[in-house]
This record gives C-alpha cells, structure tokens and sequence, in this order.
C-alpha cells in the first residue's frame, strides 16, 4: 500500500504540472491573440482616418468648382444675355456682346482653374433650358456622343456631377435660374485623372470608385480594384463602411484583411483602399 501511494505522488506532480503548461499555454495564445486584434484594429483605425481626411480633401476640392460654376451661373453676363434675348435682341443688334462677355468670363475661369500648371476645366459650355448651345469655350476633350437637347431633359434643377465615359470626364454642371426660373445650364468637362491625383502616396492600395459599381474610374488603379469580385463588394457596401470578408484578393503575396470604403460628399464616388 505505502508503494502504491509513493506511485501515486509523481502521477499527480506531472498532472499539475501539465495543468499549469496548458494554462500557460492557453493564457499565452488568448494574450497573443488579443494582441494581434488590437494591432489589427489600430491598424484599419487609422487606415479609416486617413481614408475620410483624403475623402473629406477630395470633397472640398469638387465643392470648390461646383461654386465657381455657380457663380458664373449667377453672373451679369449670364443674366444679361438672357435679358437681352427675351427683349428680342440679335446677334448683331447687342446680343453679340453679352455672348461675348461670358465668353471672356469662360475662358478665364479657364485659365484661372489649375492643378499646379495643369488647367482643371477642359471646355465650359453654357446651354438654355432646351438645350440649345448658347457658348461653348475650350480645347479640351468632351464626350464624344453628348446630346445638349437630351442633356437639358437630363440635367437636374440642381448642382451634378456624373462621370461620363470615352474619354473619361467628370462633367460638372450647375442650373441657370433668373428670378426663379430655370434659364438653362452651365456645364463643365473635366478629366477623371484630376481628381485621382489629389489622392496621397500612401503604403496601401487606395482608388476613387463609383459608388454604384465599385469600379475604379481611373485605369491606373492597383490591379485588384478592377478584379469583379471586389468591385461588386464595393457596389454591396455601404457609402462608409469597413468589412472583414474571406476572400478577398492578395497583395504581394500578403493576404488582405479588410475593405475600406468611405463615400466623397455630393459626388458618384467613393474612396475604397484594401488593409
């Protein structure tokens, strides 16, 4: 019996002992895991952060030549010219002056609007509410197939903006009215790229995509964001939103870990980045 017993001690001494290896060994896998959730966290927190700043920063920069669009809209040249036509005047009897004013006021918003030395407006056009071509100022590109008379029906009574396709142009546009009225609109063509290069360099794929399809609108965008798979992912989530999802595309060989999508205000857009 006291041989028993003395068989016993050192069973019981490696049970506890294995007890305390798992413990530990459990307490160390649970402490490194919630070590590797807070580095993951801190790391889409401040990936979120910057996202909004850039969306915030692209947000400004089109609120910024949406009123400068209306801002012509409201100009005396603008006004004056619709007066003067209501009053029955031709091009040759005083018309053509007022058409002359805006433009001069076109082409110099023009010249005015850069990025760096690059001009931000490719052509300024002024249409009435019909849609017939009052003005039309620039060299730049404009789509190839716009229809000013479909495009009055289109407009809406409000400031726009849409991303029209071959060549790739944002087209901004803001409504004429005189004492209440809707007169017209004045449009702007812009290229894509402008806005794609006010993003920053960061470490991590970041595009402009369109809300609706999750399709970058810049050609240059890392090849992930132009895979379906993530585009529809992008379509399916909200306008600001972060989303952990299995299978998602891999960078480097690296494996991402989530989606990043804030919506840029006012505007067909988002800013999407893969973490």
């Amino acid at each position: 019996m006291p041989a028993d017993l003395f068989q016993l001690k050192p069973s019981r001494k490696y049970v506890v002992a294995l007890l305390l290896f798992v413990t530990y060994a459990v307490g160390l896998f649970v402490h490194n895991l919630g070590v590797q959730q807070r580095l993951e966290q801190n790391l889409l927190d401040g990936a979120s952060l910057e996202l909004a700043k850039q969306a915030d920063t692209v947000s400004a920069y089109l609120s910024e030549h949406h009123n400068s669009l209306a801002n012509l809209a409201a100009s005396d040249a603008v006004a004056n010219y619709f007066a003067g036509r209501d009053l029955g005047m031709s091009i040759e009897y005083g018309l053509g002056l007022h058409l002359q004013n805006i433009e001069d006021r076109f082409a110099q918003l023009i010249e005015q609007e850069r990025l760096g030395e690059r001009r931000i407006h490719g052509q300024l056009v002024l249409i009435d509410n019909h849609g017939e071509l009052i003005a039309r100022v620039g060299e730049g590109p404009a789509p190839t197939a716009e229809d000013s008379h479909a495009l009055a029906r289109q407009l809406p009574q409000s400031r726009n903006l849409t991303l029209q396709g071959s060549p790739q142009l944002l087209r901004f546009s803001q409504p004429v009215f005189i004492k209440g009225t809707l007169r017209g609109h004045v449009v702007a063509y812009s290229p894509a790229s402008v806005i794609v290069s006010l993003l920053r360099s960061t470490t991590r794929p970041e595009t402009i995509v369109l809300v609706g399809t999750g399709q970058p609108i810049s050609p240059l965008a890392a090849p992930a964001f132009h895979q379906a798979e993530l585009a529809g992912l992008l379509a399916r989530m909200g306008a600001s939103a972060s989303l952990h999802a299995d299978g998602l595309p891999r960078l480097a060989g690296e494996p991402v870990i989530a989606v990043l999508k804030h919506g840029i205000e006012a505007s067909p857009f988002a800013l999407a980045a893969l973490v």
